[in-house]
């Protein structure tokens, strides 16, 4: 009976050793996935790249690396986007436009911190494969000379997709089988 008393207690610690090491190459793999999300992740300002987090899950044995940025989706899989209320949207020309206007709050608050007033042209604008399209340019106008550009409007915009998490995931997934191998069955066969 204590041979088997002993039997059992020691295939317990093998359990427990075999789920720690597991949950330790998880967590190294989403850490890795991690790691090549953030470097393949487009980038303006970082803020997508800071906010990919990995998660563990110790009692189902898996991880997750993703973000809460509303935008990181559409970065990823590809989007539409079209105006709900409006009849176009409008698109900011540049990073001091999106400053401006989240600086102040609003589109008309911007113009005015500028000081001048919206005009708008027609203006040729190329899309994804170089056809060349018209658009409207709004410009900010100040004792007649443009101050800056300040948004481009457009019925619809489609986000081509970036891929960043599959990607790195791929990457990473290559390596995971040969890490549990060399992890959790070479001790064993080394004794």
């Amino acid at each position: 009976m204590k041979d088997f008393d002993k039997f059992i207690k020691a295939l317990k610690e093998a359990e427990e050793y075999l789920k720690k090491e597991l949950i330790e190459d998880v967590a190294n793999a989403c850490i890795k996935v991690r790691s090549k999300a953030i470097k393949y992740a487009p980038v303006e300002t970082g803020t997508l790249r800071r906010s990919i987090q990995v998660r563990i899950d110790k009692s189902e044995l898996k991880g997750q690396v993703g973000t809460n940025m509303i935008y990181a989706a559409p970065l990823e899989f590809g989007a539409k986007i079209k105006p709900r209320k409006a009849k176009v949207l409008m698109i900011p020309a540049d990073r001091k436009t999106k400053e401006l206007v989240a600086k102040y709050g609003g589109v008309r608050e911007a113009i005015s911190s500028v000081g001048g007033k919206l005009v708008y042209q027609k203006t040729k604008v190329k899309d994804k494969e170089g056809n060349v399209k018209y658009g409207i340019m709004a410009y900010v106008v100040s004792n007649g000379r443009v101050v800056m550009k300040f948004y481009m409007t457009a019925k619809e915009i489609e986000i081509e997709p970036r891929g960043y998490f599959k990607r790195a995931y791929e990457e990473v997934k290559k390596e995971f089988p040969q890490l549990i191998f060399k992890k959790l069955v070479n001790p064993f066969l080394s004794e």
